[in-house]
């Protein structure tokens, strides 16, 4: 099937926002009366946000779990799709006129303020065909330079068709 054919039929390829898909944090000392995003954060479990499941049951309860990653001091996620023809247009934005390959991305990012650990960020990205078309290649990279003259990290992920590489320079 064709890409035009494939963006003028909207059954053929499904995305979804609205005000639930936003950028939510929570801290460990948050709490369903003191943080609306501890009290939504139930809203993205499906699409992938981390809970601490303490009935161990597999099932988000939002007054018996809480939200985040265990042990954390602070956690925020994210769910993103470029799934979107309408907002690709040339010169705004990162769309850039290009059509949108239908990938959806869980981001989840935490922190820790334990010693030792207190300065590292983690961070987690989900990425999701949601394109009826098989992706073949997948290229990622993440720079990170904390100050200028301080160290330095790049990491570099290629897939492509059966070969995988991954780079990593400090």
């Amino acid at each position: 099937m064709r890409l035009d054919t494939l963006l003028s039929n909207p059954a053929c390829l499904f995305a979804v926002t609205d005000n639930r898909f936003k950028i939510y944090k929570v801290k460990r000392t948050d709490n369903w009366i003191n943080n609306p995003d501890w009290l939504n954060w139930g809203l993205m479990v499906p699409y992938g946000a981390p809970f601490i499941d303490f009935n161990h049951n597999g099932i988000y309860e939002p007054m018996i779990d809480t939200p985040g990653i265990r042990g954390a001091s602070q956690t925020l996620f994210v769910c993103l799709t470029d799934g979107f023809p309408g907002e690709h247009k040339i010169g705004e934005g990162f769309g850039g006129g290009t059509a949108p390959m239908f990938a959806e991305v869980h981001m989840t990012a935490w922190g820790f303020d334990i010693p030792g650990l207190e300065d590292a960020q983690f961070i987690k990205w989900d990425i999701i065909n949601k394109n009826i078309l098989h992706g073949t290649a997948l290229i990622s990279a993440c720079f990170m330079t904390p100050t200028l003259a301080a160290r330095m990290m790049i990491i570099s992920v290629v897939i492509q068709s059966e070969n995988l590489e991954f780079v990593i320079t400090r």
